[in-house]
């Protein structure tokens, strides 16, 4: 057999960029680029038993690029071995395996290097081959439109949302991975927001407003506008940021708002500043004037409000004025202490935190997280005995179990002076307090 021949040998092809290095049935494969990859391919009776690659793809188990390369460098190198005999294996229907792992780009290179010719295994990749983007994209199109009448009924005929749920959501994620993606690699960034745009159009189809959040898709639906923000020209940048404000005015929308928010606050084009500021404070008073909006939702938009103006020099005003009137909103109080804390404005920062901690006396979390921000305000004022009595207070009465904590009062002591303090801390503890064996080994 060829690979009898070749053991223990190194062999490189210049064409292809591939060095092999053949020990056994064991070959390893350097594939020169930028960077370069390393693929191990693990042979047996002439067939592929295992492939892997260092790369991103290929540590997902997919066949990337690199791995076909490598492969055909081999076969280049053992011409006795047919393409058939190492891509297909009917008894574990290797071929239908790569096809379902494969993604787009790996595709379209797979059949452009190693199917050339091949008339048989190319039909198997017919939606793949000779393509232009408007077939791509219709295609793309009927396959949300049948994801979303499939969601329309199972929910029907089952009336189990959760597990339609889980359904759509998968799909879509896959949707955007595959279809959304291929146009994004391609740098066909409109055509890529057409998809996205006709995905939350569907969503306005869906008669049950069922959906709260996308769990999965959620991420995946921010990486894309993420790209389109970034990346687009300047049209479609403005059409995506334009999609963005048009899902946060729509009420019906909420299972993506905070995720649009953040967006629009930390990845929002310089061009669009003014815009947004203006839509963020138009719909806090909107907000402020419904009765139905929940404290949490309305805390929400303050804070994106808030954090879209910090850094630009013309709202540093606004900004101030804005957070002393919601002093009820812990972030917008954080906010407020760090500018003060950066000018040196020690006392005017305890003042708010104090003006806030008489509006939430109730709230035992947003009292911890107020005392935390004076901590800070001492130590950096250098009041070393106000900030152990906090520290010490925040340990035994709010964060018990928070080791971070106790590390930063043991700092404070020597090695001798620290047993006895620990043990001080320690019976002030809670008796039920998991972490309680941990604190008393510190």
């Amino acid at each position: 057999m060829i690979y009898e021949e070749k053991r223990n040998e190194f062999y490189a092809n210049e064409e292809l960029n591939v060095n092999l290095s053949i020990k056994g049935d064991a070959i390893q494969a350097k594939v020169k680029g930028n960077p370069d990859h390393e693929v191990n391919i693990t042979l047996g009776d002439g067939e592929i038993l295992e492939a892997y690659c260092d790369c991103e793809n290929g540590k997902e188990g997919n066949y990337c690029e690199h791995i076909i390369t490598a492969i055909e460098a081999l076969e280049k190198l053992n011409g006795e071995l047919s393409k058939i005999e190492i891509f297909q294996n009917d008894e574990d229907n290797y071929l239908e395996d790569l096809i379902k792992r494969a993604n787009r780009k790996d595709i379209d290179r797979f059949l452009l290097k190693v199917l050339d010719g091949n008339y048989e295994l190319l039909e198997l990749f017919e939606k793949y081959v000779d393509m232009d983007d408007e077939d791509v994209f219709d295609q793309a199109d009927d396959r949300i439109n049948e994801t979303f009448n499939n969601f329309n009924i199972n929910s029907d005929k089952y009336c189990d949302y959760d597990y339609a749920y889980e359904e759509l959501d998968d799909e879509l994620c896959n949707i955007i991975d595959e279809e959304i993606q291929y146009f994004i690699d391609k740098e066909e960034y409109d055509e890529a927001l057409s998809l996205l745009i006709i995905i939350f159009e569907r969503f306005d189809d869906i008669e049950d407003n069922y959906i709260d959040t996308l769990y999965n898709a959620e991420e995946e639906i921010y990486d894309v506008l993420k790209t389109l923000l970034k990346k687009a020209d300047s049209e479609v940048k403005y059409e995506t940021f334009d999609l963005i404000l048009s899902l946060l005015d729509n009420q019906e929308q909420q299972w993506i708002h905070s995720t649009l928010l953040n967006l629009i606050v930390n990845n929002c084009p310089k061009e669009f500043e003014e815009e947004k500021i203006d839509f963020l404070e138009e719909k806090n008073q909107e907000l402020n004037e419904n009765k139905n909006i929940s404290n949490k939702q309305r805390y929400q938009w303050e804070t994106c409000y808030a954090h879209s103006m910090i850094g630009l020099p013309k709202y540093k005003e606004k900004l101030n004025d804005f957070c002393m009137e919601h002093l009820d909103n812990i972030d917008l109080v954080e906010i407020l202490a760090y500018q003060n804390n950066l000018q040196g404005n020690f006392d005017q920062s305890l003042d708010i935190i104090n003006k806030c901690n008489e509006l939430n006396k109730e709230d035992n979390d947003i009292q911890g997280d107020l005392k935390l921000l004076k901590m800070d305000i001492y130590k950096l004022q250098g009041d070393k005995q106000k900030y152990l009595e906090i520290l010490e207070d925040l340990i035994t009465n709010y964060y018990p179990d928070d080791l971070d904590l106790l590390d930063a009062l043991k700092d404070e002591y020597s090695e001798e002076s620290w047993s006895q303090k620990r043990q001080e801390i320690l019976d002030k503890m809670p008796d039920d307090l998991d972490n309680l064996p941990i604190l008393a080994r510190q």
